[in-house]
């Protein structure tokens, strides 16, 4: 492994890292106002608070698979994008 491939994967960890106390609080919060414990403020009830942020939860975990791709072995069997053959 040269010095180019521990460089990525140190960044594609850290990315992974980097995202998870995100996903972790996104959690919590989801997990806190279904027990009722609701956010401060107004514009979010009871419907609003947990289903935004289970959108939000599903989008750090789109984050957080790219990053993990790059570092197990499951990550080669994703095909790669097409090249196109115009030329263009």
């Amino acid at each position: 492994m040269d010095r180019w491939d521990r460089c990525g994967r140190r960044a594609a960890c850290g990315a992974a890292l980097a995202l998870t106390p995100y996903l972790l609080i996104m959690v919590l919060w989801v997990v806190g106002s279904l027990v009722g414990v609701l956010p401060a403020g107004r514009g979010f009830g009871v419907a609003e608070w947990p289903s935004l942020n289970t959108v939000t939860i599903g989008m750090v975990a789109i984050g957080i698979t790219p990053a993990l791709a790059l570092l197990r072995p499951w990550g080669k069997r994703i095909p790669g994008a097409r090249r196109s053959r115009s030329g263009a």
